[in-house]
């Protein structure tokens, strides 16, 4: 039974460094991806939580608050070309108050419902970027042998990216990634288009 401070990788190139409690990962440490993301800050039960910083290899970074895995509460999410987000989370999610920064120094500052701006302060200022697609979003059908549903997340950088993030987004929900993606908003959000069925 791993206790106390220690190194242990496992067979698929993942490593951790830090304390152990009976077995789990408990208290401050170091997690690594073989795709060169890293997690440093504290965990609890096998679990990212209180607080802690996610880099991205592609130098995206998360520096805040997590609860049981997920960012939750004050953070600050940082993209390689200068965007910035500094506000509330909640189950990975921007959600609460919170400022977005351009790198031209142009400030948002919102309430913020599951990634989107509600534009209860200020207004939209992505409305213009808003990606309009016909049909049925949430129940579209495709020659009668799936139900797709659109999911949102971070900005998706290409092509790469997208086929690295959108399985795993999809999974979340139980479903597998369809191969489609767009950006929703420029630099804010994008979608992955997952199979229902």
């Amino acid at each position: 039974m791993k206790h106390g401070r220690g190194t242990y990788t496992f067979a698929d190139g993942r490593k951790y460094v830090g304390s152990w409690i009976k077995d789990k990962k408990s208290g401050r440490g170091t997690f690594s991806w073989p795709s060169g993301n890293q997690y440093k800050g504290t965990f609890k039960s096998d679990k990212r939580h209180k607080h802690g910083t996610y880099t991205f290899a592609d130098r995206r970074r998360y520096v805040g608050h997590w609860i049981k895995d997920k960012k939750s509460g004050h953070g600050i999410f940082s993209w390689p070309n200068g965007n910035k987000y500094e506000g509330e989370f909640k189950n990975d999610v921007r959600h609460g108050n919170g400022t977005y920064t351009f790198p031209d120094d142009v400030t948002h500052k919102d309430d913020w419902k599951n990634y989107r701006p509600t534009g209860n302060i200020l207004g939209d200022p992505f409305q213009d970027d808003l990606i309009r697609w016909t049909g049925n979003r949430y129940g579209e059908q495709s020659t009668g042998t799936f139900i797709s549903e659109d999911v949102d997340t971070d900005p998706i950088v290409d092509e790469e990216d997208a086929q690295e993030r959108c399985p795993k987004i999809c999974r979340q929900y139980e479903m597998k990634w369809h191969g489609r993606w767009f950006n929703k908003i420029r630099d804010i959000l994008s979608t992955c288009t997952c199979k229902v069925s």
